[in-house]
């Protein structure tokens, strides 16, 4: 029992949550495994369509500031598997969700540049 809340509206918050959670299990196994992972994180319905508004919302200005992130990381101290996996494909994973795929050149160039001469 809930303090405060009668019985019956209990159990409309009880439904309400369940149902909640139905749905948005249901929205995550029916996107890409990309998109899942970014609304897995979600705990309500909510928050899933922010983070699904805030993916895809202004898109061009996301894609700018996405390059320009790719541009401007360095490897700093960071061993080579930690550099690719959490900066580089974390940015190349969001670009191919919205539709921005870079060069497979481009991006070569881009990883080389940040390595030292000792890769």
């Amino acid at each position: 029992m809930i303090k405060g809340i009668t019985p019956p509206k209990q159990i409309l918050l009880i439904a309400f949550g369940f149902a909640n959670e139905l749905i948005l299990q249901g929205m995550i196994a029916s996107v890409d495994g990309l998109i899942a992972s970014i609304i897995v994180v979600a705990h309500t319905l909510q928050k899933a369509w922010a983070l699904l508004h805030s993916l895809y919302a202004n898109r061009s200005h996301r894609v700018y500031s996405l390059r320009d992130q790719l541009t401007s990381i360095t490897k700093q101290t960071k061993s080579v598997v930690k550099y690719l996996q959490q900066q580089i494909k974390t940015i190349i994973d969001i670009l191919t969700i919205i539709s921005s795929l870079i060069t497979s050149d481009g991006l070569t160039i881009k990883i080389l540049y940040c390595l030292h001469l000792e890769y």
